[in-house]
């Protein structure tokens, strides 16, 4: 892979791209999410899984607020992870409510005795102040919902496009509601039910 990253000049994150070839998407409710990634694991499909962010930053924070606490519940996640997060997101906030505003750069103070980046760790910070209404911004809440409805108008306009494209016709057929293109279908199956009826 060292080879690959130097003679196409790649980035760590490019090369983990370039090499990671198909990806899975999980589409789905955080539960439904977790289920497939648990499903991947427990049958051999994988040893684990490269997330990529759709967005910069908090690309992954729902997926973090969300998604891994379900994988915590079925008992293929660790829970040290979560209860670091929510350790050093408290020691942040405790140190910004201080008189003297937590002293210098809190971010790369507590991120640094941690292990975590400051910029990580800022994140972190921001959307649970966003989260709490201390600061605007697009809550995790929010985020979710207007994923939902931007997939609910991708799927209506396909819908529509369908629709348009075939030129879409319902009549009415007994107490059926059919598309012409299947009316003719449905006449063929009665006339050869009354044939069948009439030769029994």
């Amino acid at each position: 892979m060292r080879e690959l990253a130097e003679a196409k000049g790649l980035s760590i994150r490019q090369l983990v791209i370039e090499v990671s070839g198909a990806r899975q998407l999980f589409v789905g409710t955080p539960a439904s999410v977790a289920e497939q990634i648990n499903h991947h694991v427990q049958n051999d499909a994988a040893d684990g899984f490269i997330l990529f962010q759709h967005i910069t930053p908090g690309g992954l924070d729902e997926f973090a607020a969300k998604v891994v606490p379900e994988l915590q519940d079925r008992g293929v996640f660790r829970t040290e992870c979560t209860e670091l997060r929510e350790q050093t997101i408290r020691l942040v906030l405790d140190a910004k409510a201080a008189p003297d505003g937590g002293g210098g750069n809190v971010f790369k103070r507590i991120g640094g005795q941690w292990g975590i980046s400051p910029e990580t760790l800022c994140g972190w910070v921001k959307q649970v102040e966003i989260d709490n209404g201390g600061r605007p911004g697009t809550t995790i809440d929010g985020a979710t919902r207007l994923a939902e409805l931007e997939r609910e108008v991708r799927e209506l306009r396909r819908a529509n496009a369908i629709l348009e494209s075939k030129q879409y016709v319902a009549v009415r057929y007994g107490e059926r509601l059919v598309e012409v293109d299947a009316l003719a279908e449905a006449l063929h199956a009665d006339a050869d039910l009354a044939r069948q009826h009439a030769g029994a």
